[in-house]
């Protein structure tokens, strides 16, 4: 029987006869009955340690990558007996291990054969009496590690589930450009129109477009210029592609263009802001990002009258007033930008300053005087008003690691303590809270815009997390912590989010699809296959639709297997899946050669397609774009 591994909840039970949703197994921490013969996938396997605690022996099972197996039994006189298994790349058929070598009792072995499917098949052989095997065979499944990397050599599996998945390619960020009239408009419009035709043969289903609030809204309150992107949405309706919209809220900071073709804010933001820099982000030490509005200023009209969000409803409700006719039919998809980078967190990991580098855990983003008084205020109904002066003082800096920083060591248990548990209950809902504000007003806007139309014409409404994986497998998720998202070894962080998006029927847009475990330095503790993993279950469990991006620009054919396993061979597959980016690199003829053939084995209901056809394109527009 196929059982999938614990991603996140240490020490809880599991059913191999079904699997079950991470909240169910926070509240089933059981002992379960293990068959006396079961198969476990190994691509399913994590690199980590599985135990069987019995009535009298723990027996555990250590996997890594290349294939090492190590099977230890701790009897009750804490006596330990190793059995390491074939040290190569594949597993032998037919590995037992002995009675003795594992220091079961005579009358017992434990049995692993490689069924040469990918899988592992364990029995239990047993002559004892079948009370003594009741009592061997009573056991729980535990995790001692978080979530490890799995195995590269078993990604790809030739049964994929026959499930395609819509691709959409994400359009340069520098698409947006202002003329010497402070105008705005498209740039390389030629490239451009051959490139979307490119994508249409290619068999891409749509692009991704950023809607930036600091071009649209950017002179004056409530003076918006929509100029350029209905030229841009006619240029892609007429390649024959859809749009995914996302509503960008923030400033594109890692622009790597010179200051005329930067997109920040809107500039009458920043003529606030710098007569009131409290309109901003600002961490311990007084340094403020202008990347997107504190979530202080949510609900206080310090915005020429106005509050954040609603600057942020008025901008959507005249996108809706503008594009009404192609909502549904042209755009069919939009994101709702609510942080830093379009993601739901905080910027507490800012690399355009040099402030932060990988991988640091990076810093709390409490200290405006907005979200002091918030603090405030919590402490105070906490009824502990000491608590809401700052944030805490012991978190380390940028670029700190977590055994140097007290608040995020285990030993000392800060981070698990009550003071902890206020602040990171209070910093995460804040997030949640603006979330939820803001995704109302997006999914009313939509449903009054398409009232009364064809129920084929549908719009769906996502939102996007950022993918933390670093400090993923400590116990803290110290990264994580930062970000916004209160997610411990002990407790779920992303399920109150996902609620939420179920709520209004959003969809949860997630990245680091392409990326591995063992790609990382072990002593970085990342896991963005963990990470994901753990997002997956939590929105299916939710019943949340699942979109899928890449998290770096990769064109190699490694890359596009594992997006592809990960898309549509999951017990939950991703409803689309946005390529990051489109560009020269993409557009050379390697590279676009293996896009082609990935978007092929994407749409297509089976587990590969034909190589794309390079020929004549390449030649239309390499030179020009």
């Amino acid at each position: 029987m196929e059982f999938t591994p614990l991603t996140h909840c240490c020490a809880s039970g599991i059913d191999f006869h079904k699997t079950k949703p991470v909240g169910a197994w926070k509240r089933q921490a059981r002992s379960t009955r293990i068959p006396s013969s079961f198969t476990v996938a190994v691509k399913q396997l994590t690199e980590g340690y599985y135990s069987w605690q019995g009535k009298k022996k723990n027996f555990s099972l250590c996997f890594k990558r290349g294939g090492l197996l190590l099977v230890s039994c701790s009897c009750c006189c804490r006596s330990q007996h190793k059995w390491e298994g074939n040290n190569s790349s594949k597993w032998s058929r037919g590995q037992m291990a002995s009675e003795e070598g594992l220091g079961f009792s005579r009358k017992k072995q434990l049995r692993l054969l490689d069924t040469g499917r990918g899988n592992i098949e364990c029995s239990f052989q047993s002559s004892c009496s079948s009370s003594d095997q009741s009592c061997n065979r009573q056991a729980q499944l535990c995790r001692a590690n978080n979530y490890r990397a799995m195995s590269s050599d078993y990604y790809m599996d030739n049964t994929l589930q026959k499930y395609r998945v819509p691709v959409f390619v994400m359009l340069p960020l520098d698409l947006i450009v202002f003329g010497e009239c402070k105008q705005m408009k498209l740039r390389r419009v030629r490239s451009l129109a051959v490139a979307l035709h490119a994508l249409k043969v290619a068999g891409v289903d749509g692009v991704m477009v950023d809607v930036w609030w600091g071009a649209v809204e950017r002179h004056s309150p409530h003076m918006y210029d929509w100029s350029a992107y209905q030229d841009l949405f006619h240029m892609v309706t007429e390649a024959g592609l859809k749009a995914q919209v996302i509503m960008s809220f923030h400033a594109c900071v890692e622009s790597p263009f010179d200051d005329k073709k930067y997109v920040g804010l809107p500039l009458w933001i920043s003529e606030i802001g710098q007569s009131n820099s409290d309109i901003f982000y600002r961490d311990r030490r007084g340094y403020y990002s202008k990347e997107y509005l504190s979530l202080g200023i949510d609900e206080i009209p310090v915005l020429s009258g106005r509050t954040a969000v609603e600057c942020y409803e008025d901008f959507m409700l005249s996108f809706v007033n503008t594009f009404g006719p192609m909502l549904g039919s042209s755009i069919v998809k939009i994101t709702v930008g609510l942080g830093p980078a379009g993601e739901l967190r905080y910027p507490s990991y800012p690399q355009v300053d040099g402030r932060w580098q990988f991988p640091g855990i990076g810093e709390f983003q409490c200290y405006d005087k907005y979200m002091l008084e918030d603090l405030q205020r919590a402490a105070v109904d906490a009824g502990e008003p000491m608590w809401g002066y700052s944030g805490p003082h012991d978190a380390g800096n940028y670029n700190s690691k977590p055994w140097e920083a007290p608040f995020f060591q285990l030993r000392v248990g800060e981070f698990a303590s009550d003071y902890a548990h206020f602040f990171l209950e209070w910093y995460s809902n804040k997030l949640i809270q603006h979330a939820d504000t803001i995704l109302n007003k997006a999914a009313k806007l939509l449903k009054e815009s398409l009232e009364g139309e064809d129920a084929s014409r549908a719009v769906h409404l996502g939102a996007k997390l950022s993918g933390v994986h670093w400090w993923y497998r400590s116990h803290s998720h110290a990264a994580e912590l930062t970000a916004g998202y209160y997610n411990t070894s002990y407790r779920d962080g992303y399920e109150a989010i996902a609620a939420v998006l179920a709520q209004h029927g959003a969809a949860l847009s997630f990245p680091c699809v392409e990326m591995v475990d063992s790609e990382h330095p072990d002593y970085f503790f990342c896991s963005p296959e963990g990470l994901l993993a753990q997002v997956q279950q939590v929105a299916q469990h939710m019943n949340v639709p699942l979109w899928g991006q890449n998290a770096i620009v990769r064109f190699d054919e490694a890359a596009f297997d594992r997006v592809i396993y990960k898309t549509k061979n999951q017990t939950y597959p991703m409803h689309t899946f946005t390529f990051l980016r489109l560009g020269e690199p993409l557009l050379s003829s390697r590279n676009w050669a293996n896009f082609v053939r990935f978007v092929n084995r994407m749409c297509s209901k089976s587990n590969g397609g034909p190589p794309g056809r390079s020929g004549s394109i390449y030649g239309r527009f390499c030179k020009i774009f």
